[in-house]
């Protein structure tokens, strides 16, 4: 299932040359992911009582048109699969029907007392 979210891009998102920082297009992806955790059964404090965190392996995101401030975009997050403790997690903003930026990414769920 994905999990979209609207956002606005502003001033505090952006670099010298008036584009969404690469850091900020980051922030909107992980937050629309944490949300759609935070929905589910698996939130953070299911998560939490166990000790079990998911920790960043890999990403890699493609940055295929620049955002501007006031930009209205669409954040979208899902997750695609596992294998074994690897959890897979794509994203993409929307810019209209324009794909702005898109990302895969690894997770390891990790349990923090044993660090396994």
């Amino acid at each position: 299932m994905k999990w979209s979210e609207s956002y606005t891009v502003n001033i505090h998102d952006l670099d010298q040359n008036g584009n969404m920082r690469p850091s900020a297009v980051l922030r909107c992806m992980q937050s629309a992911a944490y949300n759609q955790l935070e929905a589910s059964p698996l939130c953070r404090e299911y998560l939490k009582s166990r000790y079990l965190a998911f920790i960043l392996s890999k990403i890699n995101i493609d940055f295929l048109k620049p955002l501007h401030k006031d930009d209205s975009v669409t954040v979208q997050s899902w997750p695609h699969g596992e294998r074994g403790f690897s959890f897979f997690r794509s994203y993409r903003i929307l810019r209209g029907d324009e794909l702005c930026a898109s990302a895969c990414s690894v997770w390891a769920l990790t349990d923090m007392q044993t660090r396994r």
